[in-house]
């Protein structure tokens, strides 16, 4: 399995069945939140689809999640 982290760019499938290539912003338990800095779009990944690719990361330790801050 590949540690994924933020920051990273990757292209997944979303949760609506769209192709999307974008950096990691957002790591929740189950989910991960990609953003397009060039169309300022976010979408949500699922665990499912990002374990198909052989992705993994770091659980939050806590209730909430880990999200790059602005």
């Amino acid at each position: 399995m590949k540690q994924l982290r933020m920051g990273q760019e990757i292209t997944a499938m979303t949760v609506h069945g769209k192709v999307f290539t974008g950096k990691v912003t957002g790591l929740n338990d189950h989910t991960v939140v990609l953003c397009n800095e060039d169309s300022l779009e976010r979408v949500v990944v699922s665990e499912k689809e990002l374990q198909k690719q052989g992705w993994t990361w770091k659980k939050p330790n806590r209730k909430g999640s880990l999200s790059v801050r602005g």
